[in-house]
């Protein structure tokens, strides 16, 4: 997953495999959410979602409160010319279209 924040920041979350359908029904894309109890690490793939040196990790205690939050814009592009992707300048980075808010 992409997380959003209000400065249009993103960030990327994992669940583990035995934790996605704790969570499934509680994370739809396009709302607001509130999130504690994560662990935050390093974002070290070889293919990354965002240019952010950290990633958020969901855990059993991870605890999920949709709230109401417009200061979060609901679009966030990042346009880059056709030369920079093919010349893969970004070590991999990968651009998706599922875009979840956070705060």
């Amino acid at each position: 997953m992409v997380f959003l924040d209000e400065k249009g920041m993103r960030i990327h979350a994992t669940i583990k495999k035995n934790l996605i359908m704790k969570f499934k029904e509680l994370v739809k894309e396009g709302e607001t959410y509130m999130f504690q109890n994560f662990l935050v690490g390093d974002s070290n793939l070889p293919f990354r979602v965002s240019t952010y040196r950290f990633k958020l990790n969901f855990v059993g205690m991870t605890v999920v409160t949709n709230i109401v939050a417009e200061n979060i814009p609901t679009t966030n592009f990042k346009f880059v010319c056709f030369d920079i992707i093919k010349k893969n300048v970004d070590e991999y980075l990968l651009f998706g279209t599922r875009i979840f808010h956070v705060t």
